[in-house]
């Protein structure tokens, strides 16, 4: 859920033909924790900046491109709608895994009957060279 939702800041006129997008995000969204599905509730407020120009270089289609360094310029487009901008920042800012406070991932093991289950220690990929290690230190005794 978005309960609250704003954006707010200054679209100016950069040089002659360019423009600067300076703003800030606000919003409080509810998301269901990963652990219980419990509501959450996240407070956002990020910064926003974008240039926007009207020249970009070209490149010639097949040759190798570098990504420039200022992710925050972008091609100045025929029409300017500062809502995708808003919701592009808000997603980019809300949680990906929202968490209650007393949520808590307890160790859960699952094996088939009769079986030992197979722990998180055991399935990190030096815990076999581990248990090698401590049976032939064993068998030195």
């Amino acid at each position: 859920d978005l309960k609250k939702l704003r954006f707010q800041g200054r679209l100016e006129p950069v040089g002659r033909k360019d423009w600067g997008l300076v703003a800030t995000v606000g919003a409080t969204v509810v998301q269901p924790c990963v652990v219980t599905l419990a509501p959450v509730t996240s407070r956002i407020d990020a910064p926003v900046a974008r240039t926007f120009i009207e020249i970009v270089p070209e490149y010639e289609e097949g040759s190798e491109t570098q990504m420039p360094d200022d992710e925050t310029t972008e091609a100045l487009p025929r029409f300017l709608d500062l809502g995708d901008i808003m919701f592009e920042a808000l997603a980019i800012n809300v949680p990906l895994y929202p968490r209650a406070q007393d949520a808590d991932l307890e160790n859960t093991v699952f094996t088939e009957p009769g079986k030992d289950a197979m722990t998180d220690e055991q399935a990190r990929p030096f815990a076999g060279l581990k248990s090698l290690r401590d049976k032939l230190e064993n068998n030195d005794d």
